[in-house]
C-alpha cells in the first residue's frame, strides 16, 4: 500500500464546473493539502459519490472528508458536507457563517480552519478565519488574516498552519505568506515568495514547504490598469516554477522549473516503502 500527500484544486469561473462526484479515498488525520491517499491496488482509485460544485475546497479531519463551500451555478455557498469512508455516505454539519468560494482549508488538531476565501463577483478575498469543532457542531470565529485573499492554499509545518499566496484584491495576486499559531490565537508574516501565485500547487516534504506553479497576474503581461479590467480577454500568466521554504532560516529558494506552467494544479508528495527507495539510491 502506498501513501500519497496531494493537494486537490478546482477551476475558476463561471464558465467552468467541476464533478465533485469522483473523489478519492481518503484515509488521513490531516487535511487534503497534507493528508494521504489510500487504495486497495497501487493502481486503481476507489470512487464515492457527490453533487457537483465548482471552488469547493476539501479538507481531511480525523479520518472524514469535508467539502467546505462552492458555488453550486446560482450562488455561493456556506453549506459544509462530511463524508464517511467507512460506509461511503455524507452528512451535513453546521454551515459556516458566510457563504464564499476558494477558501484555504486545513484540518488540524481537532479542528477544521476555513480561511479566507471570495464573497464578492469580483473574486476579491476576505480576511475572516473560521474554526469548526466536530464535537461541538459549532464553527467559531478566530483571530483574522493580516491580509484578505481567496484562492490561496495552507499546509501545517511544525504546528503552525501557513496560507500561502492567492488573490489580495483589485485582480492583484499576492506573494505574501502568513502563518498562524493556534495555541496563540495570533497570525504572522513571514518571508514572501519570490512570486505573486494565485491557485498554486502546495505540499510539504521534510519539514519544508514546496510551491509549484500558479497565476501571476495579467498585469505581469499588459501592466496597465486598462488591462486588468480588461482581463476576461486577456490570458494572465502562468509560472513554471517550484519554490520551497524552509521554516528554520525563513528564507525561499527557487527548487526547480516544471516543464509545463499552470496554475489550478494538484501537488502530490509520494511516500516509497523503504525497500523502493533503497534500490533507487543503490
Amino acid at each position: 500500500m502506498y501513501n500519497v500527500q496531494l493537494t486537490i484544486s478546482t477551476k475558476r469561473g463561471k464558465g467552468a464546473r467541476i464533478d465533485i462526484h469522483k473523489l478519492v479515498h481518503v484515509n488521513s488525520q490531516d487535511s487534503l493539502s497534507s493528508g494521504s491517499l489510500s487504495t486497495l491496488d497501487q493502481d486503481e482509485f476507489t470512487y464515492v459519490e457527490h453533487t457537483h460544485s465548482v471552488e469547493v475546497s476539501l479538507a481531511v479531519l480525523d479520518g472524514y472528508i469535508y467539502a467546505i463551500g462552492g458555488w453550486d451555478g446560482l450562488s455561493r455557498l456556506n453549506s459544509v458536507e462530511k463524508y464517511n469512508p467507512s460506509n461511503n455516505t455524507w452528512e451535513y454539519v453546521a454551515p459556516m457563517k458566510i457563504s464564499l468560494t476558494s477558501p484555504a482549508v486545513i484540518g488540524h488538531e481537532g479542528h477544521l480552519y476555513v480561511t479566507g476565501g471570495a464573497v464578492l463577483e469580483d473574486g476579491d478575498g476576505i480576511d475572516l478565519v473560521q474554526r469548526f469543532c466536530p464535537m461541538t457542531n459549532v464553527w467559531s470565529d478566530m483571530a483574522h488574516m493580516l491580509i484578505a485573499r481567496s484562492g490561496s492554499r495552507a499546509c501545517v509545518v511544525n504546528n503552525l498552519i501557513y496560507v500561502i499566496g492567492g488573490w489580495h484584491a483589485s485582480t492583484e495576486n499576492t506573494n505574501k505568506v502568513e502563518y498562524y499559531d493556534p495555541e496563540k490565537n495570533e497570525w504572522r508574516f513571514c518571508k514572501p515568495m519570490l512570486e505573486r501565485r494565485y491557485q498554486p500547487g502546495v505540499a510539504v516534504v521534510e519539514g519544508k514547504i514546496y510551491v509549484s506553479g500558479g497565476e501571476e497576474g495579467w498585469d505581469r503581461l499588459f501592466g496597465s490598469k486598462v488591462f486588468k479590467k480588461l482581463c476576461n480577454y486577456f490570458p494572465p500568466s502562468y509560472h513554471d516554477t517550484v519554490e520551497y521554504y524552509d521554516p528554520e532560516t525563513d528564507q525561499w529558494l527557487i527548487a526547480g522549473v516544471m516543464q509545463t506552467a499552470r496554475s489550478w494544479l494538484c501537488c502530490a508528495t509520494l511516500r516509497l516503502p523503504v525497500d523502493i527507495r533503497i534500490k533507487e539510491r543503490s
